[in-house]
């Protein structure tokens, strides 16, 4: 029984050994590297591009329920607020670094750079609302 055993041992080490080295990454990120999604701004669309960064963003202060009670001068909740804001409140406030003055969202994490060119894209290419 032993004899089989150590055959056994002997027969999966070169497999054990080739297994430990095939993989050359020394650390997580070279084996596992993140997926980079492109952001796509050539057609910008109001209702799925624009809405989905405003709203979990921006709606906590600025849509109807609770912009006047939280202090909020601007609706952006809507195409017309956002529309009417968009050139000089919103480009401007979002581009901003944390800490300075009129840094928005106000109490939040600043919008990734894609956000940011998707708001920018939908400005250039007309505020549709679409």
């Amino acid at each position: 029984m032993k004899q089989i055993l150590r055959y056994m041992l002997i027969a999966a080490m070169p497999a054990a050994v080739w297994a430990a080295s095939s993989c050359t990454s020394k650390n997580k990120e070279d084996a596992y590297p993140a997926i980079i999604t492109a952001c796509d701004t050539q057609a910008v669309s109001y209702k799925t591009d624009v809405v989905p960064v405003i709203k979990p963003n921006c709606n906590s202060c600025h849509d109807s329920a609770n912009y006047e009670a939280l202090g909020g001068s601007r609706r952006l909740d809507w195409h017309e607020g956002l529309s009417e804001e968009a050139d000089f409140n919103l480009l401007p406030y979002i581009q901003l670094q944390p800490g300075q003055d009129n840094f928005m969202p106000k109490d939040g994490a600043r919008l990734s750079e894609c956000q940011i060119n998707t708001i920018k894209a939908w400005v250039n290419q007309g505020k549709k609302d679409n």
